[in-house]
């Protein structure tokens, strides 16, 4: 059984896009990868590019960890003290498991001050942190989970939801996966389908 629960993920366990406090000169901020081979990236623990050019954050392996950094930091402010500018992320994944109706624990798009997240934990913690300092204000970090696992420690909504963190996995806000449409309105999406999102 613990096998099963930690060699899970095949694609994208953990994305942590750190944006740190300076300007880049592409394209007045913005990022664009269609493929991440020779992409502008720092990869860690188990992440890898695959040959097709796919961003692989774990390998199914036991209790692993992956993170990806956009080596440039971002400035997010105009001037020290000024007001934070909005910025908006999108990007498709797909969780992808060895298993058709198990999952491990998901996977978080960050914002954060440092790139330095070797003392975090994979699992639940999502390789953002570790139990003795989860949500800490000293952490300085903002996150957008996407979790296929209801974590009761963390006051997880349900097994699939969307999160935003701040310095820790509680969220202050929660809600269902998936999307709006226009003409139908919410479609809920399973975070385990495998299928791209």
């Amino acid at each position: 059984m613990e096998k099963s629960v930690f060699m899970l993920h095949r694609l994208l366990f953990l994305i942590c896009l750190i944006l740190a406090a300076r300007t880049i000169g592409e394209g007045n901020g913005q990022l664009l990868y269609s493929g991440f081979t020779g992409a502008n990236l720092t990869l860690d623990g188990a992440a890898t590019v695959t040959p097709d050019g796919l961003l692989e954050l774990t390998n199914g392996t036991d209790q692993q960890k992956g993170h990806a950094f956009y080596r440039t930091p971002l400035r997010f402010t105009g001037s020290p003290g000024a007001v934070v500018q909005s910025f908006s992320a999108s990007f498709v994944f797909a969780i992808q498991s060895i298993f058709t109706d198990l999952s491990a624990h998901g996977m978080a798009f960050v914002v954060a001050s440092s790139t330095n997240f070797s003392s975090a934990l994979p699992g639940q913690l999502l390789g953002l942190t570790d139990v003795q300092n989860n949500g800490n204000g000293s952490n300085h970090f903002f996150a957008v989970e996407l979790d296929t696992i209801q974590n009761k420690e963390f006051g997880d909504l349900n097994a699939n939801h969307a999160g935003a963190n701040v310095n820790g996995l509680r969220s202050l806000q929660s809600y269902y996966a998936g999307y709006f449409d226009d003409e139908d309105g919410f479609d809920h999406q399973e975070g385990t389908s495998s299928r791209q999102m």
